[in-house]
C-alpha cells in the first residue's frame, strides 16, 4: 500500500514540475479571441500583449478566448 501512495504522490509532483517547466519555457504571448455568435461569419482577433520579433520566432503560444464578443464593424 505504501508503494501505491508513493507512486501516486510521485506522479502528482512530476506533473506539477513538468507543467511549471513548460509554462516557463513557453510563456503566453497574447490572446486569440474567437467570436462565434454568427456561425456563418466567425471572426478571429489576435491580441499580442508582449513584444515579439516574428522574424526570429517559429511559434508562439496564445490563450484562446472562445466567448469573445468582437464588435461587428
Amino acid at each position: 500500500m505504501d508503494y501505491i501512495i508513493g507512486f501516486i504522490v510521485g506522479c502528482i509532483i512530476t506533473g506539477i514540475v513538468l507543467t511549471a517547466m513548460f509554462c516557463i519555457r513557453h510563456p503566453l504571448l497574447g490572446t486569440l479571441k474567437v467570436d462565434e455568435s454568427d456561425p456563418e461569419n466567425v471572426k478571429w482577433r489576435f491580441v499580442i500583449s508582449k513584444d515579439v520579433d516574428f522574424s526570429k520566432t517559429k511559434q508562439i503560444y496564445l490563450k484562446v478566448d472562445n466567448n469573445a464578443n468582437i464588435s461587428h464593424e
